[in-house]
């Protein structure tokens, strides 16, 4: 065994090591968590709405993005102004 090095161009960095070992339950727990959240939001939007076009036609969406602008999930709402 050789030390570490980040400098040795033949060590992976943390996030290759990462995206190779998914822990597949790990990832469900959170996707459904995070869901959760979105549905979450909608509600809470819906609850507290003045706009007809919110408050009982439902036409709103809400989702959660990562830092880099990737969706992560989406509420399962049916928004007409997509």
């Amino acid at each position: 065994l050789k030390p570490f090095s980040a400098n040795d161009k033949d060590t992976e960095s943390a996030a290759e090591v990462a995206a190779e070992e998914v822990d597949v339950v790990q990832l469900s727990i959170f996707n459904n968590r995070f869901m959760g959240i979105a549905e979450q939001m909608g509600r809470a939007l819906q609850r507290t709405a003045i706009s007809t076009n919110i408050k009982e036609r439902l036409d709103f969406s809400c989702a959660i993005f990562d830092p880099e602008g990737g969706l992560v999930a989406n509420a399962p709402h049916v928004p007409v102004h997509l």
